[in-house]
């Protein structure tokens, strides 16, 4: 029992918290380029599908990338790493969701990664590609 609470907490510290960390570096990135654009009349909505396939092709990389720096994983990968790939991105989502309003708030568009939607399809895309190496 107590291997696994030190699993689930070292998992979710490690994996859960870098992933949220990479993701809030490249959301502030991405959304200080586009602030520093002159602003027009009307601004052009970004495409929805090319966007999702661009999170869906960098967060595939960013986790094979963190899997290749380090491919030995923090702890034995157990049942509890395949259910940390399925609930982590919906609370890397709920983050990044939480962001983009407080982005919206403060009068600035939010871009398609801090979306609900986008985060959670980073998230698992970073986890599922860095998941599937490492078991």
């Amino acid at each position: 029992m107590v291997e696994f609470i030190f699993e689930f907490l070292f998992e979710f510290l490690f994996e859960f918290l870098f992933e949220l960390f990479s993701e809030f570096i490249l959301v502030a990135g991405a959304e200080f380029v586009k602030d520093r654009k002159p602003k027009t009349e009307e601004s052009p909505k970004p495409n929805l599908i090319v966007s999702y396939l661009a999170l869906i092709l960098f967060g595939a990389l960013g986790g094979l990338g963190l899997a290749w720096l380090n491919h030995a994983g923090y702890v034995p990968r157990g049942p509890m790493s395949f259910w940390l790939v399925l609930i982590g991105p919906f609370l890397s989502g709920t983050a990044l969701y939480a962001y983009g309003r407080w982005r919206q708030s403060r009068g600035h568009l939010p871009s398609v990664m801090a979306t609900f939607w986008g985060g959670t399809l980073f998230a698992f895309c970073f986890s599922l590609s860095r998941w599937l190496i490492l078991a």
